[in-house]
């Protein structure tokens, strides 16, 4: 039986409900606008946008968990986890503004002063409310933006992986410890991992996990931390099969 949040209907459940937060939260951000221009609109449609506010909690708080359950299996793009996590305590500071503009502006109505104007309290509200929902809306976007990179960006920008003068086909050529050592920097980066010799230069910013991590093991043996990270993961290693170049002298 697959655990709570990991499956549905046989399909991952996280970009399943990853939709469902990329459109209710900026969603909520809208409504939040509206009723924060116009008391009429906060009349009519002020509980409603709670509501949205409400399910754009649940939506992200269930949209972290899977994340969680799903790089379990197919190991964790860092940023994006980094970020995802951040999302539901986003979308609730925004749910409890909203709540508490509309509660406020309700109050007023059953409050024994009638002279028609917004008191500064319910104003003050309504734009603290209209802040956050535009910062939560900004944090949903680069949460799928990093999302979206982690799955596609080495999908759609496949590395190069060079071809040795003289030695044959991509893969085939075979490299010294030596050899691996003298590409140790950032703009020329080799690794050794499991006696296969990988050129990552171009992979140091498409890594989820960042940058920092790929250019640590440059010209240096990287099998302990790329164990360490991803084991046995599918996902990482089919990433990593592609920027072979050769295999490590024996």
């Amino acid at each position: 039986m697959a655990p709570m949040f990991e499956t549905f209907n046989g399909l991952p459940l996280h970009p399943l409900v990853v939709h469902a937060a990329v459109v209710f939260i900026p969603l909520t951000c809208v409504g939040t606008i509206l009723i924060a221009i116009k008391r009429s609109w906060r009349k009519s449609l002020g509980w409603w946008v709670l509501a949205i506010a409400f399910l754009s909690v649940g939506f992200a708080a269930v949209a972290k968990e899977s994340g969680e359950a799903l790089a379990k299996k197919i190991g964790e793009p860092l940023v994006h986890a980094q970020l995802g996590d951040t999302l539901p305590f986003i979308a609730g500071i925004m749910f409890l503004a909203v709540a508490a503009l509309v509660l406020a502006d309700f109050a007023m109505d059953r409050g024994k002063e009638k002279t028609g104007k917004q008191p500064v309290l319910v104003t003050i509200l309504a734009i603290v409310a209209v802040i956050i929902s535009i910062g939560a809306t900004v944090q949903t976007v680069r949460v799928g933006d990093s999302g979206a990179k982690a799955v596609w960006a080495n999908a759609l920008n496949p590395a190069a992986s060079p071809t040795p003068s003289g030695s044959g086909s991509a893969g085939s050529a075979t490299y010294t410890l030596a050899q691996v050592q003298a590409h140790n920097t950032a703009a020329d980066c080799w690794t050794t991992i499991s006696g296969k010799v990988y050129n990552l230069t171009t992979w140091e910013d498409q890594h989820p996990g960042g940058a920092d991590r790929i250019i640590a093991i440059c010209g240096k043996d990287g099998t302990t931390a790329f164990a360490d990270q991803h084991g046995t993961q599918k996902r990482p290693n089919e990433d990593l099969s592609s920027f072979q170049i050769g295999t490590l002298a024996s």
